[in-house]
């Protein structure tokens, strides 16, 4: 049974309580009452009510400790970097205000004879941070650019329901960018409707209000960004209770929860089936011990018989009937070719078989080198006197890529193992397998330009 992480939200609006739903709590505080707000920084996620402050006239002014409960990096950051998100719903770059600055002078003193204007500061919230300011031309909604709209369906279905366009944001291009800046609702003079930064794991959603209430906006982010519901749960007996059309629904449920899990059974199963297909895959890109274990699958589908003598350090040994045994080592590089050093341990491991079993013993070399570039594009494994060392040697040498085909060729029925075997046990320097690449049927050709054309060409 999978059980739902439970979430803690808090919303800043214009009262003070706490509801509680399926897997989460919501915390509600007002503007007016910053203070009580006991550690912000517990939070999952924060919504910002700031069409709220819209509604009060004259404007509520704000205190340097009551924006900091909310603006403060220590505050924010831990939602942040958590994960976390904070959605700004309405206008924040003309919301909020902080008293005038109190001045000094000669006349400050004097018995003023006419009433003074009110005064204020204004105050943009993560100004520096997000680099917002506010552009006053109204924008026709028709026109805007739906950019990102398929990761951000629920914010553009949001942009949809507003009625009013008064305003857009322009975004100030920074010197040190935060993270990602995905700018929604874009117009043709440079700002947009909507806004999201990423900063670390978490984001900051900035959104316009819906033009109607201040509670419509705090609604909509709940219901439809945190799903966040506060339904009753059902009581137990309300479950004796049948209404019509009930017991037909419930047996069409059951039967569709039953072929779901078949299908799903039936989709793990041809996933493992895939995964096994694909391995052999491996022989194209994989080194270290992912390398020798497919190696050896393929040189056990062909024929041979594997063997792994304890007190050997090669890889294995194989056996072929009427050829003798090979001493096997198997190696793989990022690097486009292998050294004389790996051909010079292969030399040891066959001196150690030939003693053991008093018989000459072939040696064989599968490399993988430049294993992280296309196989059509790949190289000679080994320079020219390395080769004529393997062949001085008597060793066979052989890429991963070639025993790749020949695995192909063996399980499509196209290739004639004898003859293989044969010409393998016989090679002395490095096996040539162009005939085997050649003979790969169409569809699983290794060479780009012989891949077979689609309709779109």
């Amino acid at each position: 049974m999978v059980v739902s992480a439970f979430r803690r939200y808090l919303l800043i609006s214009n009262r003070e309580e706490r509801q509680t739903g399926e897997n989460a709590q919501l915390d509600v505080a007002s503007w007016d009452a910053l203070a009580n707000i006991a550690n912000p920084a517990d939070y999952d996620t924060w919504v910002l009510n700031v069409s709220m402050l819209k509604e009060q006239q004259p404007p509520r002014l704000f205190t340097d400790a009551e924006l900091r409960v909310l603006f403060h990096q220590s505050n924010f950051g831990p939602v942040l970097l958590g994960g976390g998100r904070i959605y700004i719903i309405g206008d924040l770059t003309s919301a909020f205000f902080t008293p005038p600055s109190t001045g000094s002078g000669a006349g400050s003193s004097a018995i003023r004879t006419t009433p003074q204007p009110v005064t204020r500061n204004p105050y943009i919230p993560f100004a520096e941070l997000l680099g917002i300011s506010r552009d006053s031309r109204p924008i026709d909604y028709r026109r805007i650019s739906r950019s990102h709209e398929y990761h951000y369906e629920r914010f553009y279905a949001f942009l949809d329901q507003v009625v009013r366009w008064d305003y857009s944001l322009r975004i100030k291009a920074k010197d040190q960018p935060i993270g990602e800046i995905h700018k929604l609702g874009e117009t043709n003079f440079g700002t947009c409707a909507a806004a999201s930064f990423a900063i670390g794991p978490g984001w900051i959603n900035v959104l316009p209000s819906l033009g109607t209430t201040s509670e419509a906006d705090e609604n909509y982010i709940l219901q439809h960004f945190l799903q966040f519901r506060t339904d009753s749960p059902p009581p137990a007996w309300s479950q004796e209770i049948v209404v019509p059309e009930q017991a037909e629904i419930e047996a069409r449920r059951d039967e569709a929860l039953a072929r779901a899990r078949d299908l799903i059974e039936e989709a793990k199963r041809q996933k493992e089936n895939l995964v096994r297909a694909e391995r052999w895959k491996r022989l194209l890109f994989d080194g270290d011990f992912g390398l020798e274990e497919i190696v050896g699958e393929a040189f056990t589908t062909l024929g041979a018989t594997l063997t792994k003598p304890t007190k050997e350090r090669a890889d294995f040994r194989i056996t072929v009937p009427l050829h003798g045994t090979c001493v096997v080592e198997v190696k793989g590089t990022r690097s486009d070719q292998f050294s004389r050093r790996d051909l010079r341990q292969l030399s040891e491991w066959i001196d150690e078989a030939m003693s053991d079993e008093l018989a000459t013993v072939k040696g064989v070399f599968v490399g993988n080198a430049a294993r992280e570039k296309h196989p059509s594009t790949r190289g000679a494994m080994f320079d020219t006197n390395n080769l004529n060392y393997a062949k001085l040697k008597q060793m066979v040498v052989i890429t991963s890529v070639d025993l790749y085909c020949l695995a192909v060729l063996e399980l499509t029925g196209k290739l004639d193992k004898k003859q293989f075997w044969k010409e393998f046990t016989e090679c002395s320097g490095e096996f040539e397998a162009t005939k085997y690449r050649d003979a790969l049927p169409a569809e699983f050709a290794l060479n780009r330009a012989d891949k077979p054309k689609t309709a779109s060409g």
